[in-house]
């Protein structure tokens, strides 16, 4: 992002203005939005650095758009906006179109859309991945060890138009094998870590399979399968650490319920 700078004055009962700069490196857009929730108009300007401009609680809520999400219902005022963006290799654009009522099919419109302008410049992709390695290690955590397999892919992207892409990437999954060694069977043993806790149906306890991420030239310090289970492992005990405490450990360790390598 580079820098993040951010100015807002409160201004009578429930009314403010806010003014903010941000980044080197932000998506190249112009936007005016709207937001009914907190009653706030925004304008936003980005080409290398943006600047948004924000008035909040001085629009009334009857003013705003509103929508009906059942025939015949109570209508409720709807987020909308007027914006061109760049992002992704696509030329993004709305005009006056809320995401809600976009959603359904029969309310396409040509007012909202994208562009893949990347996608004609570079011409038809072929992707191909090849495995290159295949190691396994024990990773550390408060209530034992964990079995985890780190598998290397070599990636080339080839386009039509477009120079020749190739690079690494990593797949390292929580488990281990079972039976014998010609035919042994992967069995998948999840690594638990706290729910997110963001709505009531993640409040439990959640766990993580595998995860996939690319090596050189992306993330060139991770060149050796060990780095890339220590990336694992980092990720593991990061989201451990946000979602709990530095020192989670699951329910099913302290009931003495979970089979773990000790």
């Amino acid at each position: 992002m580079g820098f993040n700078k951010r100015k807002w004055w409160p201004i009578g009962n429930n009314h403010s203005i806010s003014i903010e700069v941000a980044g080197w490196k932000s998506t190249p857009h112009i936007i005016f939005l709207i937001e009914p929730d907190e009653r706030k108009v925004r304008f936003s300007l980005a080409l290398g650095f943006a600047v948004y401009i924000s008035l909040n609680g001085w629009i009334p809520r009857s003013w705003f758009p509103t929508m009906s999400y059942t025939k015949g219902g109570d209508r409720y005022p709807e987020e909308r906006e007027i914006s061109l963006k760049i992002h992704g290799g696509h030329f993004w654009w709305n005009f006056w179109v809320s995401d809600d009522w976009s959603s359904w099919t029969k309310n396409k419109t040509w007012r909202k859309g994208n562009f893949d302008f990347m996608g004609m410049l570079k011409g038809k992709h072929k992707y191909e991945r090849r495995e290159a390695d295949r190691r396994q290690f024990l990773l550390p955590f408060l209530e034992g060890l964990y079995n985890v397999e780190v598998i290397k892919f070599d990636r080339t992207d080839s386009y039509t138009h477009w120079p020749t892409r190739r690079m690494v990437s990593w797949e390292v999954r929580a488990g281990y094998y079972e039976g014998p060694p010609n035919e042994a069977n992967w069995k998948d043993k999840p690594i638990p870590v706290e729910g997110k806790g963001e709505n009531s149906w993640d409040c439990d306890e959640d766990a993580t399979w595998s995860i996939s991420f690319p090596g050189p030239p992306y993330k060139k310090d991770l060149n050796t399968p060990y780095l890339a289970a220590l990336y694992f492992w980092h990720s593991m005990m990061k989201s451990r650490e946000q979602r709990g405490s530095a020192k989670w450990i699951p329910q099913g360790f302290k009931e003495k319920k979970l089979n773990i390598i000790r």
